[in-house]
């Protein structure tokens, strides 16, 4: 069946290294970083996010972000399949169903991240009152972003994928997917940092940066002015371009930016910035930035 491909994302990453495949590139774990706004009838307290290890804990790398004060970590066996699972929650604020979603006002809006190596596949994401769930599961994106080294000169792809989730907790058909995507490459370390990434990045100050995104590969569909509708599991890849040598490495870095649908509505946006390293990288080479946004408020 065709689907109509559109620009799109949801909230926000931050990558940093870690896992190599040899004989195809190097997977860079995300710093995810996301907007949602609350959809539901009533004001929300608590935004959980569900993710498929089930020893998994970021630690100190966890973006404590606009309204919440407060994150905890819960291992449960939120599948009743007998594994364990985590639940990463953040609360102690309240989130307000937003006056115009088109463009949503603080107190509306949940800021959040977190460093997600280790942490598996995200199996659902959704609001809360009062420890209640709120409404059906969320559209939220998962990204790998993939530098494939053994290309001359080296691709950078940066893989999206859905929770089966929201698939199998909405009606027969429904879709999700993203809007506006935007990507950007080659730019110095040292002018963008994990600190920058939310609503207030003024991305006009990037475009002498900004590449075409593609479905796949060089010779894949334009994403740009385009929508991408999705109804399974899988990784949708973006394709951003190819970086020489002089842009191989920490010192440089690739960004995609977007916003999540559920199904056609925008819910949220994320921001996913990444190192142009063929080899797995660590905290240290984003440390300017990283360790920044530890409890750093979000400043819309």
């Amino acid at each position: 069946m065709k689907r109509n491909l559109v620009v799109g994302i949801l909230v926000c990453f931050v990558g940093i290294a870690s896992a190599t495949s040899p004989a195809w590139g190097v997977y860079h774990d995300p710093w995810l970083n996301w907007d949602f706004w609350n959809f539901n009838a009533v004001a929300a307290n608590n935004f959980e996010i569900v993710v498929e290890s089930g020893t998994f804990d970021p630690g100190l790398q966890v973006l404590i972000g606009a309204p919440f004060p407060t994150f905890s970590v819960s291992h449960v066996n939120y599948h009743s399949d007998g594994d364990l699972d985590t639940i990463l929650k953040w609360s102690g604020g309240i989130v307000n169903p937003p006056n115009n979603p088109a463009n949503p006002q603080p107190g509306e809006v949940a800021h959040i991240g977190a460093y997600m190596k280790d942490s598996g596949k995200i199996l659902a994401a959704y609001w809360t009152l009062n420890n209640n769930v709120l409404g059906l599961p969320l559209a939220i994106s998962y990204e790998l972003t993939e530098i494939r080294p053994m290309n001359s000169p080296a691709e950078v792809h940066m893989l999206l994928q859905m929770p089966q989730s929201f698939f199998d907790s909405h009606p027969s058909g429904e879709e999700a997917g993203w809007t506006n995507i935007r990507t950007f490459m080659n730019i110095p370390a040292t002018d963008l940092g994990l600190e920058n990434l939310n609503r207030d990045l003024n991305l006009s100050t990037l475009l002498d940066h900004e590449v075409t995104p593609r479905a796949g590969g060089p010779t894949g569909a334009s994403l740009t002015g385009a929508t991408v509708m999705m109804n399974v599991e899988s990784f949708f890849d973006v394709y951003l371009g190819t970086i020489e040598k002089e842009y191989q490495g920490p010192q440089y870095e690739s960004l995609l930016v977007a916003t999540a649908l559920d199904p056609n509505v925008p819910i949220g946006m994320f921001w996913n910035l990444n190192p142009q390293s063929p080899e797995p990288a660590t905290l240290a080479l984003l440390g300017f930035g990283a360790m920044g946004l530890l409890a750093r408020r979000r400043r819309k």
